[in-house]
């Protein structure tokens, strides 16, 4: 049995994923009384809204919080949590020791992927990350990630860390760059949906080859007059903005050992 403290997106998606292939969850527990009763009635879970009414039935417990809430839960939920339960947080970069002072079992359970509502997600595509401070704990939290993924994989903190800023690099600078492409072209009045082709083999390239390799475009080229046109072009964005440019322009130039031109 498992319960689940949090109703966010990574929480709301291991709920119901879990609940999809026949994991009974026991309770989830939330701030929200109605989004804690909604996705509580989903995956046919007690909503819980006091820590006093957990059940200490449960075997493990899903911490799907914010990191600055974990400790704080923690400490909350310590008193009512049996002491053979594992306690497991689905943070990247939060270490699972966090709850080494209030449980005697403890560990870490990531999925490497961004959760958003209303998104239907590939599970069985999705790397899931687990640690735990005995062996048994690793069994159990292993043969509940293979019920969700077929990728597991066995990670220490100080190892989830370097993923978490690889997918902090990969997807949210990504996306952010997303938007200043946004920027750029609605400044034209061009369509965001013309750079999708262009995004789409960008990604198919590099599953075949290492980035280096496939890198493209005038700072790998050397092109200085390219990149004085365009730094003139993006003054119309905010400095910030212009900022993003210029320093990803001049990483790429000192990766292929060009020599800067002004």
């Amino acid at each position: 049995m498992v319960s689940i403290i949090g109703t966010g997106n990574v929480a709301h998606h291991l709920a119901k994923r879990l609940h999809q292939k026949g994991i009974l969850i026991d309770q989830i527990y939330g701030r929200n009384p109605q989004i804690t009763q909604d996705l509580a009635q989903i995956v046919g879970a007690k909503p819980l809204l006091k820590p006093s009414e957990w059940l200490r039935t449960t075997r493990v417990c899903i911490v799907a919080v914010s990191d600055l809430a974990i400790a704080d839960l923690a400490a909350t939920f310590a008193p009512f949590i049996a002491p053979e339960t594992w306690v497991v947080h689905t943070s990247g970069t939060t270490p699972s020791t966090v709850f080494k002072p209030f449980f005697k079992n403890f560990g870490s359970l990531y999925p490497f992927q961004t959760f958003s509502l209303g998104r239907e997600l590939d599970f069985e595509k999705i790397p899931i990350f687990v640690n735990a401070n005995h062996v048994e704990g690793l069994i159990i939290l292993k043969k509940i990630a293979h019920h969700m993924s077929s990728k597991v994989y066995e990670l220490p903190d100080e190892k989830r860390v370097a993923l978490h800023i690889a997918g902090v690099l990969a997807n949210n600078f990504t996306n952010h760059l997303l938007q200043i492409t946004q920027n750029v072209l609605a400044m034209e009045d061009l369509p965001f949906e013309i750079i999708l082709p262009l995004l789409e083999e960008t990604v198919a390239k590099v599953q075949h080859a290492p980035p280096h390799a496939m890198q493209t475009g005038p700072a790998k080229r050397g092109d200085f007059n390219t990149i004085r046109q365009h730094a003139t072009y993006l003054k119309k964005l905010p400095v910030v903005q212009q900022a993003v440019y210029k320093t990803l322009t001049d990483s790429l130039l000192q990766e292929f050992k060009h020599v800067h031109s002004h």
